[in-house]
C-alpha cells in the first residue's frame, strides 16, 4: 500500500485499487493496453484474456477498495505508477512498520 500512499501525497490521480488481504496483492487499474508496454520489476500486468475479481462498494471481505471507482478517475497513469512502485520498493521495512 506504499505505493498507494506515495500516489496520494505526490498529488497524482489515483484510479481504482483493489487489496487482495489474503494474498497481500494490490490491484492498480491502468489504461486498456498498459500491459503490453509493462516492464516494471516484481510486478505483473494483467492483459487481455486475465481476469480480476471485482469486489461491490462496501463489501467488507478480504478483497476491498483502497480507491474505489467511483472515487476518482477511471484509471491510474502507467507513469505515476511506475514511479510509485519504485518509490515504494526503496523504502526499507523498518520505515514501513513505524505507519
Amino acid at each position: 500500500m506504499r505505493a498507494v500512499r506515495f500516489l496520494e501525497t505526490s498529488d497524482a490521480p489515483v484510479g481504482p485499487v483493489l487489496h487482495d488481504l489474503s494474498s497481500g496483492r494490490a490491484y492498480f487499474l491502468t489504461r486498456p493496453g498498459t500491459a503490453r508496454i509493462w516492464h516494471v520489476p516484481d510486478s505483473t500486468a494483467l492483459g487481455s484474456g486475465s481476469w480480476v475479481v471485482l469486489a461491490p462498494p462496501g463489501w467488507d471481505g478480504l478483497l476491498r477498495w483502497v480507491s474505489g471507482p467511483c472515487d476518482g478517475p477511471a484509471f491510474t497513469e502507467a507513469e505515476d505508477l511506475v514511479t510509485a512502485l519504485a518509490m515504494a520498493s526503496l523504502r526499507g521495512p523498518a520505515e514501513e512498520a513505524g505507519r
